[in-house]
């Protein structure tokens, strides 16, 4: 599921959630959002993600 890979990535990266948003200039509700599955990053934010995360983007969409 997105929401928990990307939860994990976060945190395998060593990075808060405050940290996440500060660096994507996002809000902290929208990466809190994107973790519990209530909101979906853009695909454009979603590669920022994998970038930060230094994960492919098909490993956040759960693809092995």
């Amino acid at each position: 599921m997105l929401s928990d890979r990307l939860r994990k990535a976060r945190q395998l990266a060593g990075l808060s959630q405050r940290e996440v948003a500060r660096r994507l200039s996002v809000t902290q509700q929208a990466v809190s959002g994107w973790e519990t599955g209530t909101r979906r990053p853009d695909p454009d934010v979603l590669l920022q993600l994998a970038k930060l995360y230094r994960v492919p983007v098909s490993y956040l969409l759960g693809e092995p």
